[in-house]
């Protein structure tokens, strides 16, 4: 948000800070990404332009030098639209992400044509998904990875929504669903890895310390299912 990166917490814009923690007191992007990478060599790195979001401006020049100057890092980027139209990246290491909170009813097509080149978020606040709700019932047009974003868990000590995700895995078990918001520790990764998550999106907890790079590199090399994907900053609603 205005070149910063900040601490998403429950989607509440308003109050949104520039981040300040034990493992990176710099908000600036990349000293934030130099900090997460001296904890871990994290390959992928998730990125939600708030301003372009909340349609005051966007941090598109900042994005593109931030993947140009960590080529070997994929960047997730949600961007949210521009002029109605789903715009894929032109950079080999980004992939655009889409919210359902961007998309409205109209936008089907596109989405159905763009799906191989992107990542789906089903972003949910409070329990309700947010955007037009007959996207749940088209998961055919849904690409090969979908986030399941639940704001009112982001930032916060709530836990990841395990009976939500499990449902979704259920009635979809050929994508690759990555959960997003709540992640405390190391018990919820068992318990996504358990429940059949691929990926989870996390931050609060590297930045606490409740994540170290001990744990990460266990979830990462003895192949269990699950790669943490470290998130700058949070999805917000």
């Amino acid at each position: 948000m205005k070149g910063l990166v900040v601490h998403a917490r429950q989607g509440c814009r308003a109050s949104y800070q520039p981040i300040s923690t034990a493992l990176c007191q710099n908000a600036d992007p990349s000293a934030v990404i130099d900090a997460l990478l001296s904890l871990y060599p994290f390959k992928t790195l998730y990125i939600a332009d708030l301003d372009a979001l909340m349609h005051c401006g966007s941090n598109y020049e900042l994005i593109g030098r931030l993947t140009r100057t960590y080529p070997d890092i994929k960047f997730w980027i949600d961007q949210g639209l521009t002029g109605g139209t789903i715009v894929l990246p032109e950079q080999k290491n980004r992939i655009a992400v889409i919210g359902s909170e961007s998309l409205e009813s109209e936008m089907v097509p596109l989405l159905a044509q763009s799906r191989r080149q992107l990542i789906l978020s089903l972003d949910y606040s409070a329990g309700r998904l947010l955007g037009f709700r007959s996207l749940l019932d088209q998961s055919d047009i849904w690409p090969e990875t979908v986030i399941v974003m639940n704001l009112s868990r982001v930032g916060t000590n709530k836990g990841p929504e395990l009976l939500q995700l499990e449902r979704f895995i259920r009635q979809c078990p050929e994508k690759s669903f990555v959960s997003a918001g709540g992640v405390r520790g190391e018990q919820d990764l068992v318990q996504l890895h358990s429940a059949g998550a691929s990926a989870a999106l996390v931050t609060t907890a590297l930045h606490n310390g409740r994540l170290d790079a001990a744990v990460v590199s266990r979830f990462n090399v003895n192949g269990c299912g699950i790669k943490p994907v470290t998130v700058t900053p949070n999805r917000p609603e």
